[in-house]
């Protein structure tokens, strides 16, 4: 279900199935990092997503749906 919401931009162009902005995927990311740090774990999937959310929202994709975190990723390749 989440992959099919995700993969609905990249697919079809529709970045309505999961309507939820970058900046605060960016620091829901963060707030997860953070609570696993504070329990002293630390896991690479947390701090890369949380990393790549908030240069995506720094280079101003923030008020962008999550789904287009491909068009940031898209831009890096380049």
């Amino acid at each position: 279900m989440m992959m099919d919401m995700v993969s609905a931009y990249a697919l079809r162009d529709d970045d309505s199935q999961l309507a939820f902005a970058i900046k605060n995927g960016a620091k829901d990311a963060g707030y997860y990092q953070q609570m696993l740090a504070d329990v002293g774990i630390e896991r690479s999937i947390a701090s890369q997503t949380a990393s790549e959310m908030t240069q995506a929202t720094n280079d101003g994709l923030g008020d962008e749906m999550v789904p287009k975190m491909i068009d940031h990723f898209l831009k890096a390749q380049k």
